[in-house]
């Protein structure tokens, strides 16, 4: 994922690359930038053993649904 954003050269907010944070924040990496609207958006990587098993999967974050959005 991290390739990707850097070719399409986004608005960066974090400074530098990816930033690792305190162990009392789960020690994830992250990375903030802005998409191509201007909205804030956030990159987050969990070690290994943090936060849900769902989340060491590598799956995509969004799968297409066929399910409408309640309203």
């Amino acid at each position: 994922m991290w390739s990707r954003l850097e070719n399409l050269k986004p608005e960066v907010v974090t400074a530098g690359a990816p930033v690792l944070l305190p162990p009392n924040t789960g020690s994830v990496t992250a990375f903030k930038f802005r998409d191509p609207e201007g909205h804030p958006l956030e990159l987050i990587s969990f070690p290994d053993g943090v936060g849900d098993a769902r989340w060491q999967t590598g799956a995509p974050a969004f799968a297409a649904s066929t399910t409408p959005l309640s309203s």
